[in-house]
């Protein structure tokens, strides 16, 4: 019985040790998690929006100091298209970008 345990915890400190190794910090590339994701920023801007009296942004920018956002760049859009704020619907689209 206790070489059983021996094994099984020999096991678990082997993937743990694999896990750590795997998921290190020391990646230069920036991961597409580090990004905000476009429901993220639609939540900080309900945050804008609650504490500026129902006035928009000029930019999706000025959401980035909000806490849904801080610390993250805001996503990278779809190729040819830009975020814009949407006034009507007051949330944050993709849109085709202007040529």
């Amino acid at each position: 019985m206790k070489m059983t345990f021996t094994k099984i915890w020999a096991f678990a400190l082997i993937l743990f040790s694999l896990f750590q190794g795997a998921c290190g910090k020391g990646s230069s590339t920036p991961h597409p998690a580090d990004e905000a994701t476009l429901p993220e920023v639609n939540k900080a801007l309900s945050l804008w929006i609650m504490t500026h009296r129902g006035q928009l942004p000029e930019s999706a920018l000025q959401l980035t100091n909000l806490p849904p956002l801080l610390g993250k760049p805001l996503p990278t859009p779809p190729p040819g298209k830009t975020m814009m704020i949407d006034p009507q619907i007051k949330q944050v689209i993709w849109t085709s970008a202007a040529k």
